[in-house]
């Protein structure tokens, strides 16, 4: 089987979606991803420059929709200097939702926030991954 990914920003152009064929299954894709055992996003982080990692174990939501995870990390800011006058790391807060569709089609929100940046608590970066096995559900 193959899965076709689409990662889409708020008010979707095809500037803001990547879309990526890969032969996988979407039970593949969950546990290479997003399985709190993987390790994916841990070492993503670290490529990135990003410490403190931290995941939650996926729980059910409260309106058993879906299920959730939180995630930490630390992430250097590039341009501190300039603003600031001196270099500088910010704390990210993460809110992860997935919800299986159906067999072949998961949908993955995730909100990220930087409160401790000025005006970090005016806003949130929200993005949404839609994962479809081709050839499944009508794709």
């Amino acid at each position: 089987d193959d899965f076709h990914t689409v990662f889409t920003g708020r008010g979707a152009t095809p500037s803001n979606t990547i879309q990526q064929d890969m032969p996988a299954t979407i039970e593949d894709v969950w546990h290479a991803l997003f399985s709190s055992r993987s390790g994916f996003w841990r070492t993503v982080n670290a490529a990135a420059g990003y410490s403190e990692h931290c995941e939650s174990e996926w729980t059910p939501s409260a309106d058993g929709c879906c299920s959730q995870r939180e995630m930490s990390f630390t992430a250097p800011v590039a341009g501190m200097k300039a603003m600031f006058g001196s270099a500088g790391n910010t704390g990210v807060q993460q809110k992860h939702t997935c919800r299986f569709v159906s067999p072949h089609r998961m949908l993955l929100n995730a909100t990220s926030a930087t409160p401790d940046m000025p005006y970090g608590d005016s806003f949130l970066v929200m993005s949404r991954w839609e994962i479809v096995e081709l050839g499944a559900d009508g794709e």
